[in-house]
């Protein structure tokens, strides 16, 4: 999952970065660089993931 792929997600989703980081057990500025480009770790995206289904999105 890149960065865009994350933000696109994220607002499919109908979170602020706040939401997300508190829903998968993150942080603010995690979940900042990851959108920036920074590596996004597999069992986060799986987290994602995960949230996204279960949202139906």
């Amino acid at each position: 999952m890149t960065g865009k792929e994350l933000k696109a997600a994220r607002k499919l989703l109908g979170m602020t970065v706040e939401q997300l980081a508190a829903e998968i057990g993150g942080n603010t500025r995690t979940i900042n660089g990851w959108e920036q480009g920074r590596s996004i770790s597999g069992i986060a995206e799986k987290a994602i993931r995960d949230l996204m289904k279960t949202k139906g999105v």
